[in-house]
This record gives structure tokens, sequence and C-alpha cells, in this order.
């Protein structure tokens, strides 16, 4: 039987059959082809050459395959191409200039390929060219000006290559352009600003590069821009006011730039944005109240910067927002009660400023909240019971504050807590057993407090916990031996409270302990052995207690221990000399005990407070 009519092909679509092996030289003998389409498959090999009989092909879909090589020249006398998709491959090798050929393309990905060289200027041949994709390669040079001439561009991108030196004004002559992705280059100089001239443009990427200068105020003219992007650049001058013109922008990120200056209250204007990032810069001032007219915002980053003044109550009328960081500026005044509104909101950050007062009881409303942090202020009072109502909260930070009273037992509510910090405050009253049904704690740090009391054997259902830190307070008695059950502990801090009786040997069964503070308490007695098992134990502090009798050996075979405190006990007999020949030790104390004989002078060499 003739299979001749099998030559007639012209459409050939295998996109997505999980093809493997190479494209055969036979491929060359459907003279009639014009769509050929292998998408999405794990073809690998070289292209053949064979591929120029098809001088008919008018779309060659080769994308997300594992082609290797370079293209073959033959590929650029294909002139009936008006798609070349060949982005997702492992192409090596440059862009022949014989690209210019093509001038029938309207669509030519290149993209996630390790194509290096520069980018050919005969692209400025194409002048039917619609999309063009050249992402994630390894082009170096500049950026050709002869791309202006491509008039019918629509859409351009470069980002993820190595391309530097200035943008070419001729860019502006690209009257049709609505997305420009550049970033993740080295691009330098300042952003020209005929790129204010592109009015089409509804997305703009400039991020993560080398540009410098000021934000040129022309790009107020963009007023179909959605997405607008200038983070991780080393632009300076201000935020320009004319940006409150871009009434259709959903994204705007400054951040990581060196801007200074206020925040022109113009952006209030932007009420289709959704996402502000104006983090890490330099901006000053007062934050608008204006910024609270932004009532599609669902993330908002002011963090980092030098802003003053109080937090706009304004901001409660953000009820769309999820993530509201403000951390790391001067921001003074109390938080707002208004913040209460903000029900959707997963996380709130305000840490690292002035801020004072109490804690209103509304945040209690923030049912969705995830991450608060509220550390490194001046906050007062008492810690709300309504904090307890928050029970989405994976992560608390209140330390380093000035806060008073009792610890709430409605903390005990937050059965989602991974990380729950208090400490440098002023806390008094006990540790609540409640705490012990919070059984997904990770991380639950008291240190510098008041509190008193014992420690509630329920601490010992926390079997997830990796830092118990309770040190600096007043906690007295013995420690509980449900502590034994937290075999995950790797830093255990009990020093300076009013801890007695003999140090209990089961903490050798905490065999992922690298931190051991028991310092500053009464533990009397010897050392327990069973310590010889914390093969991981890199500081070791028993200073200020009542142990007693010879130094172990034993502490020698902690091959991890770099810190060893030991000073202001009652241990007797010579000091064993091998500790300090087996160990690097870099913190090592060992003074006001009882020691005999002189010190081996090896002992006296490491040791950094004898």
């Amino acid at each position: 039987m003739c299979l001749c009519f099998l030559l007639l092909i012209a459409y050939l679509n295998s996109d997505g059959y999980s093809l493997d092996g190479t494209m055969p030289p036979e491929i060359g003998r459907l003279p009639y082809l014009q769509v050929l389409s292998l998408d999405d498959n794990t073809l690998h090999g070289t292209l053949p050459s064979e591929i120029s009989n098809l001088r008919k092909l008018v779309v060659l879909y080769l994308a997300y395959n594992e082609f290797t090589g370079i293209l073959p020249p033959e590929v650029w006398y294909l002139t009936s191409l008006t798609i070349l998709d060949i982005e997702g491959n492992h192409f090596t090798g440059t862009l022949a200039t014989e690209l210019g050929l093509l001038t029938s393309l309207t669509d030519l990905y290149v993209g996630d390929n390790k194509f290096t060289g520069t980018l050919p200027s005969e692209l400025g041949l194409l002048k039917s060219l619609d999309i063009h994709s050249a992402s994630r390669n390894q082009f170096t040079g500049t950026l050709p000006s002869e791309l202006g001439l491509l008039t019918s561009l629509t859409s351009l991108s470069v980002r993820g290559n190595n391309l530097t030196g200035p943008l070419p004004s001729e860019l502006s002559f690209l009257a049709s352009l609505k997305y420009l992705a550049i970033y993740n280059n080295q691009f330098t100089g300042t952003l020209p600003p005929e790129v204010g001239y592109l009015t089409s443009l509804r997305e703009l990427y400039v991020d993560t590069n080398q540009f410098t200068g000021t934000l040129p105020s022309e790009l107020g003219l963009l007023t179909s821009l959605l997405n607008l992007r200038f983070h991780n650049n080393y632009f300076t001058g201000t935020l320009p006011s004319e940006f409150g013109l871009l009434t259709t922008l959903t994204e705007l990120t400054v951040d990581g730039n060196q801007l200074a200056g206020t925040i022109p209250s113009e952006l209030g204007k932007l009420i289709s944005l959704e996402y502000l990032g104006i983090y890490n810069n330099q901006f000053t001032g007062t934050l608008p109240p204006e910024v609270g007219y932004l009532t599609s915002l669902r993330e908002l980053y002011v963090d980092a910067n030098q802003f003053t003044g109080t937090l706009p109550s304004e901001l409660g009328l953000l009820t769309s927002l999820l993530n509201l960081h403000f951390h790391n500026n001067n921001f003074t005044g109390t938080l707002p009660s208004e913040f209460g509104l903000l029900t959707p909101l997963t996380e709130l950050t305000v840490d690292g400023n002035q801020l004072a007062g109490t804690i209103p009881s509304e945040l209690g409303k923030l049912i969705s909240l995830e991450y608060l942090g509220i550390y490194n202020n001046q906050f007062t009072g008492t810690l709300p019971p309504e904090v307890g109502y928050l029970t989405s909260l994976r992560e608390l930070y209140v330390d380093t504050n000035q806060f008073t009273g009792t610890l709430p037992s409605e903390l005990g509510l937050l059965t989602s807590l991974l990380n729950l910090h208090f400490h440098n405050n002023n806390f008094t009253g006990t540790l609540p057993s409640e705490f012990g049904l919070l059984i997904s704690l990770t991380e639950l740090i008291v240190d510098r407090n008041q509190l008193a009391g014992t420690i509630p054997s329920e601490l010992g259902k926390l079997t997830s916990l990796m830092t118990l830190g309770i040190g600096e307070n007043q906690f007295t008695g013995t420690v509980p031996s449900q502590i034994k059950g937290l075999l995950e502990l790797s830093t255990l801090y009990l020093g300076s409270n009013e801890f007695v009786g003999t140090f209990p040997s089961w903490i050798g069964d905490l065999l992922n302990l690298s931190t051991l503070w028991i310092n500053n308490n009464n533990f009397n007695g010897t050392l327990p052995s069973q310590l010889v098992k914390l093969a991981s134990l890199s500081s070791l502090d028993i200073s200020g207690n009542e142990f007693v009798g010879k130094f172990p050996s034993w502490i020698g075979n902690l091959k991890t221990l770099s810190d060893l405190l030991i000073s202001n006990n009652q241990f007797t007999g010579t000091f064993p000399p091998e500790i300090v020949k087996n160990l690097d030790l870099e913190d090592f104390c060992l003074h006001n005990n009882n020691f005999t004989g002189s010190l081996p002078e090896q002992v006296e060499t490491k040791s950094t407070c004898i």
C-alpha cells in the first residue's frame, strides 16, 4: 500500500504526549508541513539539519523539551515562520545574526535556555514581531537600540540575563508595548524619561538591576499601568507625586532603593492598588492618612525606613489587608484601636519602633492573624487576655517592651502557636500551666522578667519544643521531671533563677541539646555523668551554683563543646588537663572553685577569666 499521502501532512500536533527520544531526520520529508507542535514532551538531542526542508512551516512549537546543542543554521532559512517557540530547553551558543531573515515572525520565544553572547541587532528587522521573550538565558551586552524599530511589539521580556549598560531611549518608539520585563539583569544608568511615552504599557518590571538617579515623573503618563516594579535598584530622590495619576495600578514596589523624602499624599488616589511595597528605603516624615483611602490594598510594607509620627487611625479602613508591616521605623504614639477592624489580617509587624501605651483589646478581633510582632517598643500595661482569641496565631513576639502584670492564661487557647516570645519585660506572677496546651510550640522564651513560683509540670507536654528560655526570673523549686519528655530541645536556659536540689540526671537523655545554661541558681551535688551523652553540646554554663566533688574528666569527651563556664562552684581536687587538650574552647572560665595544686599551663592558656 502506498503511504504517499503522509507526505501531504500540513499539521502535526503531539503536545504533551510524553514523547521521548530524538527528532528524526525524516521530519524533513514532510515538505507541506505548516504547523509542527511538540511542546511539553521529553524530546532530546539536537535538531536535525533536515528541518530546513520544511519551507512551508509557519508555526514551530518545541517548548519545554530537553533539546540541546546549538540551533542548526538551517532554522533561519524557514522564512515562512510566524511563530518560533523553543522556550524551556537546553539550547546553547549564540543567536545567529541570520535570525533577521525571519521577517514574517510575529512570536519569538527563546527563553529558559542557555544561550550566551549578545542579542543580535538584526532583531530590529523583524518588523512584524508582536511578542519577544528571551528571558532566563545568559545573554550579555546591551539591549540593542534597534528594538525600537519593532513598532508592532506588544510584549518584550529579557529578564533573568546578564545584560548591562543603559536602556536605549529608542524603546520609547514601541507605542504598542503592553508588557516590558527587564528585571534581574545588571542594567545601569538612569531610567530614561522616554519610558513615559509607552502609554499602552500595562506591566513594567525594571526591578533587581543597578539603576541610579531619580524615578522620572513622566511615568505618571502611563495611565494604563497595572503593575509597576522598581525594587532592588539604587534609585534616589523622592517618590514622584505624579504616580497618583496611575489610578489603574494594582501593584507598586520601590523597596530596596535609596529613596527619601516624604510619601506624597497623591498615592491615596490609587484606589485599585492591592500591593504597596516601599520598605528598605530612607523615607521620612509621617505616613499620610490618605493611605487609608487605598481600600483595595491587600499588602502594605513600609518597614525599614525613617518614618516618624503616629500610625494613622485611617488605616483601619483597609479592611481587605492581609499583611501590614511597619517594623524598624521611628513611629511613636499608640497602636490604633482601629486596627481591630482589619479582620482578614494575617501578619502585623510594628516591632523596632518607639510605640508606647497599652495594647488595645480590639486586636483580639483579628481572628485570621498568624503573625504578630510588637517587640522592641515601649508598650506598657498588661497584655490583654483578648490576645487569646487570636486562635490562628503561629508566631507571637511581645518581647523587649515594658509590659507588667501576669501572663494571661487565655494564651493557652493559641494551640497553633510555634513561637512565643515574652523576654525583656516586667511580667510577674507564675508561668501559666495552660501553656502546656500549646503542643505545637517550638520556642518558648520568657527570660528577663520577674516571674516566680515553680515551673508547671504541664510544660512536659510540649514535645515539639526546641528552645526553652526561662532564665533571669525568680523561679524556685526543682526542675520538673516531665521536662525529660522534651526530646527535641536544643536550647535550655534556666540561668539566674532560684532553682534548688541536685541537677537531674535525665538531662542527659535530651540528646539534641546544644546549649545548656543553668548558671546562678542553687543546684548542688555532683555533676551527673549522664551529661556525657550530650554529643551535640556546644555551650555549657553551670557557674554560680553549689556543685561539689571533682570536676569530671569525661567533659573532655564532648567534642563539640566550645563554651565551658564552671566558675563560682565548690569543685575540689585537680582540674583534669585532658579537657583543654581534647576541646577547642573559645569561652572557658573556672575561677572561684576549690581546685588544688597549680593549674596545668594549657589550662591557664585557654582560660578566658581565671
